[in-house]
C-alpha cells in the first residue's frame, strides 16, 4: 500500500493479477475498511478483479456503472443489473465527464391526486434524486387540463395521457420502446389507481421509485416493497400483537432467506460467467 501525499486518508494498492491478487485480497483484513468500491463498465478487461471483489468479506460493495449511477451489491440488485445490461446494453459514453451530465428520462404515473404528484415532483428536485431529470407525466385524459402545477417552480413536466383501459397495449408498447432511466410510482394508501400500479411494474424502467402516503420514497427492491407493505398491513391491523399473520410471513421470510441464499448464489456466479465466456468468444481473436 502507498499513501498519497496529498489526501491523507487515500492509499494506493498494486496488484500483479493472477493468483497475486487472489492473495492480496485474502491477506487484507476486512475490519479495516467499511466498504469497497467495484466499476461495471461493460469493459471486460477487468473481470478477473470484479470475481475476486466477491471473495474480500466485506458486506458493503458499491457498484458504479458506466453513466456513474451506482447500487449497493446484493443478489437480487445484481440480477437486475444483469436483465438490463442484455436488455440495454451498455450506454455509449466518451468519458466520464459526458456521463456526469447526461439527464436521466423519469415517467411519473398518476397513482395519486394531482396535488400529491406536484408536491413530489418538487422534491425530486430539491433531493437530488435524479441526475438533471427531464420528466413526464402520463396521465388520464380526463385530468390532463388540470394538471397546470401553477405552483411548480420548475420546468414543467412533458404531459402524456390515456383514456383507462383502452389501447393499454399500445401504451406499454410505447413506454418500453422509450426505455425511461426510472418510473415513479404513489402507494399512498389510496385504493383507486390499481391498475396504474400494477402496470408500474411492467415498463421496464431501470429503476422504480416509490413515494408512499408521508413522501418518504425509496427505490423498489423486492425485500423493501415486502418490509413496506408488511409495516403498512400492521399499521392498519393495529399493533404487531394484533397482526399474527404478519408475524408468521415475516418469520417466515427470515428462516428461507439464509436458506436460498446459496442457490442465488450459485445461479448468480454461473449466469456471470455465462455472460463472460459468450463476450469471449464473440471478442475479434487475434
Amino acid at each position: 500500500m502507498a499513501q498519497n501525499g496529498t489526501d491523507p486518508w487515500l492509499r494506493f494498492g498494486i496488484h500483479l493479477g493472477g493468483p497475486t491478487a487472489l492473495a492480496q485480497l485474502l491477506r487484507s483484513r476486512p475490519q479495516d475498511y467499511d466498504g469497497l468500491v467495484l466499476f461495471f463498465s461493460g469493459d471486460p478487461s477487468y473481470h478477473k478483479i470484479k470475481a475476486l471483489a466477491l471473495v474480500c468479506g466485506l458486506r458493503r460493495i458499491l457498484v458504479f456503472k458506466e453513466d456513474l449511477d451506482s447500487f449497493f451489491f446484493s443478489v437480487s440488485g445484481l440480477l437486475r443489473f444483469l436483465a438490463l445490461r442484455l436488455r440495454h446494453g451498455v450506454k455509449p459514453m466518451e468519458n466520464a465527464a459526458d456521463a456526469a451530465i447526461v439527464p436521466e428520462r423519469v415517467l411519473v404515473l398518476q397513482s395519486a391526486a394531482l396535488a400529491v404528484i406536484e408536491r413530489a415532483l418538487t422534491l425530486i428536485r430539491q433531493r437530488g434524486i435524479f441526475r438533471d431529470p427531464q420528466i413526464s407525466l402520463f396521465l388520464r385524459e380526463g385530468d390532463r387540463c388540470r394538471a397546470n402545477f401553477a405552483d411548480y417552480a420548475y420546468e414543467p413536466p412533458h404531459v402524456l395521457s390515456h383514456a383507462g383501459m383502452e389501447n393499454t397495449w399500445a401504451h406499454w408498447r410505447a413506454i418500453r420502446h422509450a426505455r425511461y432511466d426510472a418510473v415513479v410510482l404513489f402507494l399512498t394508501g389510496d385504493p383507486s389507481f390499481w391498475k396504474i400500479k400494477v402496470f408500474a411494474f411492467l415498463c421496464g424502467a431501470k429503476r422504480l421509485l416509490i413515494f408512499n402516503e408521508h413522501y418518504d420514497c425509496f427505490f423498489y427492491t423486492p425485500t423493501g416493497l415486502i418490509s413496506f407493505l408488511m409495516k403498512r398491513w400492521r399499521q392498519r391491523v393495529g399493533t404487531v400483537e394484533a397482526a399474527p399473520h404478519a408475524i408468521v410471513i415475516h418469520a417466515l421470510i427470515r428462516v428461507a432467506r439464509p436458506l436460498l441464499y446459496p442457490f442465488r448464489f450459485a445461479y448468480l456466479l454461473l449466469f456471470y460467467w455465462t455472460l463472460e465466456l459468450r463476450r469471449f468468444w464473440r471478442s475479434p481473436k487475434g
